[in-house]
């Protein structure tokens, strides 16, 4: 047996020599593999089959690009990350920060005046009430409920976008819920929280693992709409909650699952996660200056 002259098929690890391995087995390709340490693995192919075994593999690799293009698969899973977790956490801080510095001022009660999302101003065209609903809650349980949930969802949107493109959808989720919740109650309504933008971020999350196993599990549509359904029904129809605000945001993070879907193959691109990220933060400040002068 002659060994395959291919640098990509030299010092490979074992999951990857082991996944080779089984594409030449499924060609009836006649090789084996070679183990030179615990870390170090190769691939032999006998002498006449060299050339047919490289036409298969670049046909076995252009078709998983296709697919991981087309959202059908997906990287493999790196396991926890503690760089996205952090700024996860560092998020809902700075949330927590913003929130007890309004709640330290004689007049917080203005500022859910001015911020909430008054359906009818709405309306009128004061739509940066759609942003400044969602960085305010009526009290510190409010917003420790919503951190605990929120941190968990936007931890695995991070994950999946990044985190500058997950921000930017994750406020877009919450700013269109509001809106339509607004088209919805056309009467005086008044809400705040993050929760919608929560619900939002978790029908993204469901619209991408809908696309994602599409061509691998038939039954996959039905098990992610019914997880959606179940975490509206643990954490969304509490009495006094905002129960449109969460339904009309979890189906307005579901749609924006599907556009996301077509810009994480940017994913890797600094420049793109940063103005995603710079964008989302600059539209929360502009709201504000809106909503106070």
């Amino acid at each position: 047996m002659g060994e395959f002259k291919l640098d990509y098929l030299s010092n490979l690890t074992a999951n990857r020599a082991n996944e080779l391995s089984l594409v030449l087995s499924a060609m009836g390709i006649p090789h084996s593999v070679i183990e030179k340490s615990d870390k170090n693995f190769s691939l032999k192919v006998e002498k006449g089959f060299e050339d047919r075994a490289i036409e298969e593999i670049r046909l076995y690799e252009e078709e998983n690009k296709r697919n991981i293009t087309r959202g059908y698969l997906k990287p493999a899973n790196q396991g926890f990350n503690p760089f996205i977790f952090s700024m996860t956490i560092a998020f809902f801080a700075l949330l927590f920060v913003f929130q007890s510095f309004l709640y330290s001022l004689d007049y917080y009660k203005l500022f859910l005046e001015i911020g909430n999302a008054s359906s009818q101003d709405i309306l009128k065209g004061e739509i940066w009430r759609c942003v400044t609903s969602i960085t305010l809650h009526v009290d510190l349980g409010h917003f420790l409920s919503n951190a605990f949930i929120g941190s968990l969802i936007l931890y695995f949107l991070f994950c999946d976008s990044g985190i500058g493109i997950g921000l930017f959808f994750f406020l877009l989720s919450g700013f269109l819920g509001n809106l339509s919740g607004a088209f919805i109650h056309p009467q005086e309504f008044h809400s705040v929280g993050a929760s919608g933008a929560i619900f939002g971020a978790f029908g993204i999350l469901t619209a991408l693992r809908i696309i994602e196993a599409r061509n691998i599990q038939k039954k996959s549509f039905f098990v992610q709409v019914g997880s959606a359904i179940a975490f509206l029904s643990l954490f969304g129809l509490e009495e006094f909650s905002d129960v449109t605000g969460h339904i009309l945001g979890l189906l307005c993070g579901f749609i924006l699952g599907f556009a996301l879907q077509q810009v994480i193959k940017w994913k890797e691109n600094k420049a793109l996660q940063f103005i995603s990220g710079f964008l989302s933060i600059v539209v929360i400040i502009l709201s504000w200056i809106k909503a106070l002068y």
